[in-house]
């Protein structure tokens, strides 16, 4: 059995950080913490989030930072998926 050798870790900045903290506390612990009320979500704020923090998922997957057993032609079809997404969200 082999040893595990643990990868680069994914190398974040402010602006990686500023959209993972509105990730959380703006949307995510709203939907958790669903209390009822009036709610706006500009789309524009969700595509800059997502265009931000994609980069993130695309790390965790293809760096081996967990391991998934995925044939190669699912993970070419998942890294167009992405990018696909990444483009979206810059119009």
């Amino acid at each position: 059995m082999g040893r595990y050798v643990p990868g680069k870790p994914f190398v974040s900045d402010a602006k990686v950080n500023e959209a993972m903290k509105r990730l959380n506390t703006e949307l995510r612990n709203q939907f958790l913490h669903f209390k009822p009320k009036s709610w706006l979500i500009e789309i524009s704020e969700i595509k800059k989030i997502i265009q931000t923090t994609l980069p993130i998922i695309r790390f965790i997957i293809f760096k081996n930072r967990i391991r998934i057993l995925i044939e190669e032609k699912e993970q070419l079809a998942i890294n167009n998926m992405l990018k696909k997404i990444i483009l979206r969200s810059r119009l």
